[in-house]
């Protein structure tokens, strides 16, 4: 799978820090709706178009940081 520069998973405001899980020797973080939408557009499995289809993930995502 092809995916967006490894920078775009870098970058703090590409990820957001999920709090109150229990965990206290890691930190869980997750991608911003842009950047998981940019991952399944790389993508060439079937399931990942087929999510952008049937979902609402690109019509949340900001058009300008997309």
């Amino acid at each position: 799978m092809e995916v967006p520069p490894i920078e775009d998973f870098k970058q703090k405001d590409n990820l957001f820090k999920l709090e109150g899980l229990g965990f206290t020797n890691i930190s869980v973080f997750v991608p911003s709706l842009e950047l998981l939408a940019c991952c399944k557009i790389f993508s060439k499995r079937q399931k990942d178009m087929s999510d952008l289809r049937n979902t609402d993930l690109l019509v949340e995502c900001n058009k300008e940081k997309l």
